[in-house]
């Protein structure tokens, strides 16, 4: 309301007028600029992640052939081009990676992701069940009590600890 009842009011001169509206307009489209250029990059970024997911989605009706890790990669590097901070595209990865028992790339994205976010007990999980695949049951353990530890109040945590390893939880 003050912005417009400062560009509104009549100045007495009109050059006064003049600078005057420059002195709102001016901020008020560098900001709108930078709106405009931060929307455009998440934007980018969610379109890539969208675009990896939908590598591995089958079409509508139809069954379809397992992506290659070809493409797969070429998702994985396109998504984190866009968003190189972000664990989620490396979640998806691995998680489509894990589904299919390649557990050295699961792993690999898994580890990337964690680099990315050490607080999401979930990759500590997906971690664990690589290892307890592989038969490494003392480190899976490990990584399934890191997992529970640092997210003690969820439920399907400590259901996944009790029924694995009943002796860990007090």
């Amino acid at each position: 309301g003050i912005l417009i009842a400062m560009l509104i009011s009549e100045p007495a001169e009109p050059a006064v007028r003049s600078n005057r509206r420059f002195l709102w307009i001016a901020p008020a489209l560098v900001l709108a600029l930078a709106s405009i250029w931060g929307n455009h990059y998440l934007l980018r970024a969610e379109l890539t992640l969208y675009d990896l997911q939908n590598v591995f989605q089958s079409p509508a009706g139809g069954a379809k052939r397992p992506p290659s890790v070809a493409e797969v990669t070429g998702a994985l590097e396109r998504a984190v081009e866009a968003r190189p901070y972000s664990p989620f595209p490396w979640e998806t990865a691995g998680d489509f990676y894990l589904a299919n028992r390649d557990y050295r790339r699961a792993e690999e994205c898994f580890l990337e992701s964690q680099r990315r976010t050490m607080s999401r007990p979930s990759i500590y999980g997906r971690l664990h069940r690589i290892e307890y695949a592989r038969g490494n049951h003392e480190k899976a353990r490990e990584l399934l009590l890191e997992m529970y530890r640092r997210f003690p109040m969820s439920p399907k945590y400590r259901e996944r600890v009790m029924e694995l390893y009943p002796d860990a939880v007090k």
